[in-house]
């Protein structure tokens, strides 16, 4: 998409002061770091693209990806300046979503948080190197799977598909003309709730996922020590060797089921986490709704006092009669 646009201010915000009707999204799609572009949409309307990175990248920490992204968004947040949408960026020719890439959706959804989620657009792309056929089902999957775009889908994101021309850029922006701008979880917990990074739940999150991910390198890496020990050992006594490979199959069934238990308690936590949203946003209906209630009966006692006192303030007997100003 930053095909439409020039480069502007990579590193610091200096400079930037968007105007009244200017558009500002976030794209999140693997950068190396913070990026910002200007697309000139119209005379009074400029459009700022944020590119970010993504949580895939083997050579940084997750820590590290949250910590420069962060900085960025809690930055322009002091400023008031807010988004008017977050583009998640998905190859549509993706026949399956691996680990990083649910991780990185994962991590997405945490820096979103549920008030941004009127503003998440997912984007399909590289529809020119798909299969029709395929495409339309891998789509469906991600619409109609919970875990994958589902239940962002029915509370209020969009879903677009993207082609490689400028018009199709351009449709893009248009999903977020005269479109209200809304906090990022990430911005509300750091600016408004003035917590450090390490607070936030996006960092909670992804210290658990880093640990699980050292884990299983760890792993990985005995495993690796088991196989080639036992390359070593082939010319040993053929009972011997028996015994070895059958303790060397225990270990890497004990080692694939630890990988599988990581797996489940990761899913598990993403499944507490959506019942916790549903819970806090059922709570904060009610606590809204309590609130109406108590605002309308406060209001009718305030009315109805004014009106008893109207009536009692001049008494009249029931047997008296008007004064005739001839009396």
């Amino acid at each position: 998409m930053s095909g439409v646009a020039k480069p502007m201010v990579n590193d610091s915000q200096d400079g930037f002061k968007p105007r009244r009707f200017d558009i500002i999204v976030a794209v999140m799609r693997g950068t190396q770091k913070v990026d910002m572009y200007i697309c000139h949409y119209k005379p009074d309307s400029d459009v700022y693209l944020i590119d970010t990175p993504g949580f895939d990248d083997s050579n940084r920490s997750d820590t590290d990806l949250l910590m420069d992204i962060a900085t960025w968004l809690t930055k322009s947040y002091a400023r008031k300046i807010q988004l008017n949408g977050m583009l998640y960026m998905h190859r549509i020719t993706d026949l399956r979503m691996g680990g990083s890439a649910r991780k990185n959706l994962f991590m997405f959804k945490q820096l979103c948080g549920p008030k941004a989620i009127q503003i998440i657009l997912f984007v399909t792309t590289m529809w020119e190197n798909a299969d029709p056929q395929a495409g339309n089902h891998r789509e469906q999957e991600l619409i109609n799977t919970e875990d994958s775009w589902g239940l962002l889908l029915r509370q209020g994101a969009r879903i677009s598909r993207h082609k490689s021309h400028h018009n199709s850029d351009m449709r893009l922006l248009e999903h977020f003309v005269n479109k209200k701008k809304a906090p990022m979880a990430i911005q509300s917990e750091m600016v408004d709730d003035e917590k450090e990074l390490y607070e936030t739940t996006a960092e909670e999150v992804a210290e658990k996922i880093e640990k699980i991910r050292m884990e299983r390198e760890e792993l990985k890496v005995s495993m690796q020590k088991m196989h080639e020990t036992s390359a070593e050992k082939v010319k040993q006594p053929a009972n011997l060797l028996e015994d070895q490979k059958q303790e060397h199959a225990k270990e890497n069934k004990r080692l694939q089921d630890k990988l599988e238990r990581d797996e489940a308690h990761r899913r598990e936590q993403e499944r507490r986490h959506r019942e916790e949203e549903g819970a806090r946003r059922v709570l904060e209906k009610k606590q809204l709704e309590m609130g109406k209630a108590i605002l309308e009966l406060a209001l009718r006692h305030t009315y109805g006092g004014e009106r008893s006192c109207a009536e009692n303030c001049l008494p009249m007997p029931s047997d008296s009669h008007p004064v005739s100003l001839k009396d």
